[in-house]
């Protein structure tokens, strides 16, 4: 029965005469059910409508979020783009600059000496090496930190070989697998690259080692038996340390030196990973 107030009338039928001789009237009411009262209803709209608005938000904050990932991938190939184009006319450009100043000469017949012609091996060598650095990066994406480990130990092998220096390298004994973003990938490359070429160049050393530690980090050692150095007068004379810390600190990493005059210099590089597990 639909909701609201019922009368009931109740007669008495007299069959001899056939005469209704008494009768009742009952009254009562049929109450509204819970779910079809206004309040209730009221209720099922509002939940109805929030439910609408809350999936449409989480839709339009996931369509937010992936075009501000776009556009921080764009920022990121940029700025990769404009820091190719730096190295290019920094490094090699400065260096093919300076060879075909000598080639200009020799053309026009000037005397060029021995340490020109040294300097244009070298540069040469800097040039195609600097090439082949810019062309690994582009050609890197996120790579296994397995990976990136056994390339540096391989370039810093090679280095040390080429300058008749003795290397030795020291690998973990179980490396996990982490994928490294193609930015701490290039970051660490070439902070144990300029490490390794500082102690190369500079240090007068006889043995050179790196060894690989990783414990929620990898830490990475770099010593070498050279002349070592007064940190306070790099720290005035040159640029050196300087790149460590902008490049380590690009890492959220950090890094500790011991170094003195005669005693060789050790240094070691903490770049945290806990950022880089997969998922």
């Amino acid at each position: 029965m639909k909701p609201g107030t019922y009368s009931l009338q109740l007669r008495m039928l007299n069959d001899a005469t056939n005469e209704y001789i008494n009768s009742n009237v009952f009254h009562f009411t049929v109450a509204t059910i819970w779910y079809s009262r206004w309040w209730f209803r009221l209720l099922v709209a509002v939940a109805i409508i929030a439910t609408v608005l809350l999936i449409v938000r989480a839709y339009y904050l996931r369509k937010l979020e992936k075009q501000q990932a776009l556009l921080e991938k764009e920022k990121a190939l940029d700025e990769e783009r404009i820091r190719i184009a730096a190295d290019m006319h920094d490094d090699v450009g400065a260096g093919l600059s300076r060879i075909r100043y000598i080639a200009a000469a020799m053309k026009e017949g000037k005397n060029i000496s021995n340490a020109d012609m040294d300097s244009i091996l070298s540069l040469s060598d800097e040039s195609v090496e600097k090439m082949n650095e810019i062309i690994w990066s582009l050609n890197q994406g996120n790579q296994p930190l397995q990976e990136l480990i056994y390339h540096i130990r391989s370039l810093c092998a090679e280095m040390a070989s080429n300058a008749n220096i003795e290397f030795a390298c020291t690998m973990p004994d179980d490396i996990p697998a982490i994928m490294i973003d193609w930015k701490q990938t290039r970051n660490i490359y070439l902070l144990v690259k300029e490490a390794v070429n500082n102690a190369i160049k500079h240090a007068a050393a006889a043995n050179i080692s790196i060894a690989f530690n990783i414990n929620h980090s990898l830490h990475i050692w770099i010593k070498d038996d050279g002349r070592g150095f007064n940190e306070t007068e790099v720290c005035k004379q040159g640029n050196g340390l300087l790149n460590y810390k902008k490049r380590v600190e690009s890492l959220s990493g950090t890094y500790s030196l011991e170094t003195g005059e005669g005693k060789g210099t050790e240094l070691c590089f903490s770049i945290p990973l806990h950022s880089s597990l997969p998922g």
